[in-house]
This record gives structure tokens, sequence and C-alpha cells, in this order.
């Protein structure tokens, strides 16, 4: 799915079969995140809508790129992502569409 730059960081999208368990994505994200430290992830089940989910990340927060509301809420399966709570060091999350935090340092 391939990658790209924005606001200085590095981005890069997976896509992953459909009803992938915690513990294999919580695995994924690990050994992802051990060979790249300091790239972000997105993981998606599906592709279909890649293409304009992709341009309005890039465009954000153009107007003129549509969000793929519909699509991105069943099939943006987790990020990897540095997370900066307000008067705290940063840390590295795989956060799960569902809510769930995992972390990974």
């Amino acid at each position: 799915m391939g990658s790209y730059e924005k606001n200085g960081q590095t981005w890069r999208n997976l896509l992953v079969k459909p009803g992938i368990d915690a513990q294999s994505l919580l695995a994924l994200a690990q050994k992802l995140h051990k060979q790249s430290p300091a790239t972000r992830f997105r993981i998606f089940d599906d592709d279909a809508q890649f293409a304009e989910y992709l341009d309005w990340d890039k465009n954000y927060p153009n107007n003129n790129a549509l969000y793929p509301e519909t699509w991105a809420a069943e099939h943006l399966v987790a990020m990897i992502n540095i997370v900066t709570p307000i008067g705290k060091p940063g840390k590295w999350q795989l956060v799960k569409s569902s809510g769930e935090v995992f972390d990974l340092e």
C-alpha cells in the first residue's frame, strides 16, 4: 500500500487479512516498530477505497478531498503512532480502531 511523508513524518500503510486476531496484530506491530522505530503505520483489511483515503489524508485539512468515512470505519484496523499526553513524554502505541491501546516500548 506504500508510504509517504506528511508534516515531516513517514507514514506506511499495510494490508492485512480480514479478521486478524489481536495477538497477531500486536506481534505484527511490535515487529514493524522494531524494524522502523520512527515510522507511523496504518493497518487496513481492505484496499477498495484506500486511494480515496490516501488522497484525503495527504490533503487534510483541505475540504476538497472527501473522507471515505464508512469504508474507513469498517476497514481501518489500527495504527501505530507516538502518543503524547499533555505534560508527559510520548510513547509508541498500537491503537486499534476498537479503542484498545497497546504500548510498544
